[in-house]
């Protein structure tokens, strides 16, 4: 899709309803923008936008009720759809609508429709949903167009193809630094066709030539892509994006988000979940507590990115981080497919992928979907002839699963006939097929020019399961039972499935 200067990059929101507010509505004069010393007068109307062209016509209906907020400051439109607060950030004001509504109907939801930030704000009417799926995507992280390339041959053209998504998230790092690519990105993530919120990430900043290198501006992000925050309301879940790669070495969230946070969560419904969208996972937050306590205890979903391996965190019983890893998985590295995109499998063992989420007001459910692949786990058995020096030492017949987006609650077993089960053990070992590659690379020749080596650590998985199997000792004769079952349990929302496969075909992944 080709980029143009007007890339609908649409302001995030926060949808809500106006009759679960129980704060005093705010009116306010409508008035433009006022520079004032170092801060500026954020004021217009929220309305909604009939022919979705961005600007106020004649007859098109003001909305009260809805939140505005710049990252600490917190308005509310009155009556007449007005609101009104001084903010020293007019880049970053965003809307907060309610159920039922979008910045635009598809397409970037990041930045308003006609541009202006912290005046009049649009909001495109849609049908409110008791349940709704979506997908999250970590880091495609491209520095050139060839990977933009691989990331539309893969992980976008999945998304494109699917018929069940409401909408998708990504989840920072769209670009590797290379901010004359970000133009194209966003193109490139507009052309899913449903709506999309984007997170920024670290590497979505402009390096600065001076300093520190992590001193970094979002100038470019905030010109391009919109706000850095954001939010919306989708059944009974109340999403909220934030900044946490804007506070330098500290990785931190600044005092004012927190703040935001608080407020809102005290506008919301008890009923309400939260859903908050970070790039930086929590345990790189260093002031992840006070968050933590911003949520007020209420059921929360902490989705981020970033780490390049995913995994599931139960920070408390209400409290779940699930990170959904890197849809460029190691940086775009290792052999490539038929399709000429390379493997770049996580260091984990998980393949390049998205998560799908299934939400309405009673809860969470969300798996793992591999590009190009349905299965959401890999198995492998452990037989005499596995030369990787981390796997020799098993016994044959030690039977390892992968389970994609597993927890410390996952429960996973085994089963030769369907019916009697064997339970398997949370076992900290390296992938097989992460070894698997890391064998092959120390021997040379592999991956096939022009594609780059993996830059995969020596690192163990947070997400097998393991138990030796004596009936699978001599798997690779023909002795060994032909069929395996795998059934995989989970009381935070992984969604349960049975996996029936023949033995005989095991392979973690295709490495060769």
């Amino acid at each position: 899709m080709a980029c143009s200067g007007g890339i609908f990059a649409t302001l995030l929101t926060l949808a809500f309803s106006a009759s679960s507010l129980s704060v005093e509505r705010q009116a306010a004069p409508v008035r433009q923008e006022e520079k004032m010393a170092d801060s500026t007068l954020a004021a217009g109307r929220v309305f909604v936008d009939k022919n979705g062209n961005g600007l106020r016509d004649r007859g098109e209906k003001n909305l009260r009720g809805v939140i505005v907020s710049d990252g600490e400051k917190v308005a509310v439109s009155g009556a007449d759809g007005s609101y009104s607060f001084v903010t020293a950030n007019p880049a970053r004001v965003f809307a907060v609508a309610p159920e039922g509504y979008l910045i635009r109907s598809r397409g970037l939801q990041n930045r308003l429709v006609n541009g202006g930030t912290g005046r009049d704000i649009p909001l495109y009417r849609t049908s409110p949903r008791r349940s709704c799926r979506f997908a999250a995507v970590g880091d495609i992280q491209a520095d050139s167009l060839g990977q933009l390339k691989w990331a539309e041959k893969s992980v976008i053209a999945e998304l494109k193809a699917r018929h069940d998504l409401d909408f998708f998230i990504h989840g920072g790092d769209l670009v590797n630094d290379k901010m004359n690519l970000l133009p194209a990105a966003l193109s490139l993530l507009d052309s899913v066709g449903i709506p999309c919120w984007n997170v920024i990430g670290n590497h979505d900043l402009d390096p600065v030539r001076k300093g520190k290198y992590r001193s970094r501006t979002p100038t470019s992000w905030l010109s391009e892509a919109g706000s850095d925050l954001g939010g919306f309301i989708r059944a009974g879940h109340c999403f909220l994006l934030l900044d946490d790669v804007m506070m330098g070495d500290g990785d931190s969230l600044d005092s004012g988000q927190i703040a935001m946070v608080r407020k809102i969560e005290g506008m919301l419904p008890r009923k309400f979940s939260l859903v908050i969208c970070l790039h930086e996972p929590l345990s790189l937050v260093s002031n992840r507590y006070e968050l933590l306590k911003a949520f007020g205890g209420r059921r929360t979903l902490v989705i981020s990115a970033h780490m390049h391996y995913a995994y599931r965190k139960e920070w408390a019983p209400e409290i779940h981080e699930v990170c959904i890893g890197a849809s460029c998985g190691q940086w775009w590295t290792g052999q490539r497919g038929a399709d000429s995109v390379p493997l770049a499998i996580m260091n984990c063992g998980t393949p390049r992928g998205y998560y799908v989420f299934d939400i309405d007001r009673k809860g969470e459910a969300y798996s793992y979907k591999p590009v190009g692949r349905d299965e959401a786990l890999s198995v492998w058995v452990k037989t005499a002839d596995v030369e990787a020096p981390e796997l020799k030492g098993l016994p044959d017949g030690t039977l390892a699963v992968n389970v994609y987006g597993g927890g410390e609650a996952t429960k996973v077993e085994a089963s030769l006939d369907g019916r009697t089960w064997i339970p398997l053990s949370k076992t900290s070992m390296m992938d097989p097929t992460v070894s698997k590659i890391r064998l092959l690379q120390s021997r040379g020749g592999y991956p096939e020019p022009p594609a780059r080596r993996q830059p995969l650590l020596r690192a163990n998985s947070p997400h097998i399961w393991s138990a030796f199997i004596p009936e699978l000792t001599g798997a690779d004769n023909k002795s060994h039972p032909e069929m395996i079952y795998i059934r995989v349990r989970d009381p935070y929302g992984l969604s349960s499935f049975v996996y029936k496969g023949n033995i005989s075909t095991f392979e973690t992944l295709r490495v060769e």
